[in-house]
């Protein structure tokens, strides 16, 4: 067991989703404003890249629960388990012992068994719908990725800030692009189809296929399918598959509260 200490930090401010903006925040009586998912996602695959001696497989798969909101400023500890079939991530707030997690996120080096490739016929141009009409299932437009390098710089950014530069050397040299950049595809692909406002990730299931790199073209297809009442809104599944010269290179089951 290893445990890494890190300061959680706010870079979704300008993300498209309020509750990252520190004057939302505030008006929802938080004292900080939380972090977005993807980030709480970099920082526990930069955990993994340490259990799997900074090497990304192919096929890795993750599973990823957020749990409770992880405030800006805030200083984490990110705790890896080596177990038997996987390897675990547990993110908790430094002094609470024993209070529950803030995000548990699991990978396994070959993915087996997490999700099978899937894929559906590239839709049309993408229309926000209320959330209230939504219906499961029901196809939504597709979301294209020419060059995602820039949005991965920033990712590799946030990894290194947790498991330093030198464990990034599989993901720089092979021009990898990184879990927290294949969410933050999702989460565009949620604000371009979906009226949002004020919402929360709540969990990401994600299989890769084969490497995927920046300069890859990406079509992300998506398709809602389920849509039920929560305690804090509306919990709305997507299944997205991003699909490379029409094969899946990589599939995510993409969870929000609107």
């Amino acid at each position: 067991m290893e445990v890494i200490s890190a300061i959680a930090r706010n870079v979704a401010e300008d993300s498209g989703n309020p509750l990252h903006r520190p004057e939302v925040a505030a008006e929802l009586g938080l004292s900080a404003p939380p972090i977005a998912g993807m980030t709480t996602i970099d920082y526990a695959a930069a955990a993994l890249l340490k259990a799997w001696h900074g090497q990304w497989p192919s096929r890795a798969g993750l599973d990823c629960r957020l749990l409770r909101p992880i405030g800006s400023g805030a200083e984490i500890h990110l705790t890896i388990d080596e177990l038997p079939a996987e390897a675990r991530c547990t993110i908790t707030e430094a002094g609470e012992a024993g209070a529950s997690p803030l995000a548990v996120v699991s990978g396994w080096t070959t993915g087996s068994g997490l999700m099978a490739p899937w894929a559906t016929a590239p839709e049309g141009t993408c229309e926000k719908r209320p959330p209230d009409t939504l219906v499961a299932p029901l196809r939504l437009g597709s979301w294209g990725v020419q060059d995602a390098r820039a949005m991965n710089d920033e990712h590799l950014v946030e990894m290194a800030s947790v498991c330093g530069a030198s464990t990034l050397a599989d993901f720089c040299s092979q021009d990898l692009l990184s879990p927290g950049a294949l969410i933050d595809i999702a989460n565009q692909v949620v604000m371009a189809n979906i009226q949002t406002g004020i919402w929360t990730h709540a969990r990401s299931r994600l299989q890769y296929h084969d490497h995927i790199r920046v300069e890859d073209v990406l079509t992300a297809c998506s398709l809602v399918t389920e849509v039920r009442t929560h305690l804090k809104g509306l919990l709305v599944v997507l299944d997205i598959s991003f699909l490379r010269l029409g094969q899946v290179a990589a599939r995510l089951e993409h969870s929000a509260i609107l």
